[in-house]
């Protein structure tokens, strides 16, 4: 005997939904990590360029005095750009974005086959319900990963207004269409 598949059908779609509203915003989020630690990461190699410079040309005692005080502020900058890279952990927060993307994606994937194998009935609803259980334990585990490295909520709502204002433009060019001339 078949029984209504409606209610996990639809929470099926909504976890797929949520996978990839969640993976979207720890790809941006990564993003944002990257050009952060380039922001800092570059001007201190720079500095430390130019430091390296001073204290090289120093040795041949070609170098003023106020030069040496702007190479010793230019040290300290360098040190403090360092200091919150380090502290921050960019680097390393960028990867655990990516890899919670990709762990959420690979969630929405597995979801979308198993639906797809239950719709053209290469699988039985028993099958459907097992797999969908197995796919669910799995994403909770993601779940609570997520807890340790969430995206920042200014980068989910501006996702979240950005999906909004896509499906409002469409439901107004579905009017459009569907009025009478």
């Amino acid at each position: 005997m078949e029984h209504d598949m409606d209610s996990t059908v639809k929470l099926l779609d909504a976890t797929v939904d949520e996978c990839d509203f969640v993976a979207t915003c720890h790809y941006i989020q990564a993003e944002g990590d990257k050009l952060a630690r380039i922001r800092y990461g570059l001007p201190s190699a720079i500095i430390n360029v130019v430091v390296g410079s001073v204290l090289v040309a120093d040795l041949g005692k070609v170098v003023p005095d106020a030069m040496k005080w702007i190479t010793a502020l230019l040290a300290l900058v360098s040190t403090f750009l360092v200091s919150i890279q380090t502290f921050f952990s960019f680097q390393e927060r960028e990867r655990g974005h990516r890899e919670l993307g990709n762990q959420f994606n690979k969630i929405g994937r597995l979801l979308s086959r198993t639906k797809a194998a239950w719709l053209d009935k290469s699988i039985t609803d028993a099958e459907f319900t097992k797999r969908f259980e197995a796919i669910m334990e799995e994403y909770e585990k993601v779940c609570e990963a997520n807890e340790a490295t969430p995206p920042s909520r200014n980068v989910a709502r501006r996702l979240k207004d950005r999906e909004d204002r896509k499906k409002a433009e469409q439901k107004f060019k579905d009017l459009l269409e569907s009025a009478p001339d």
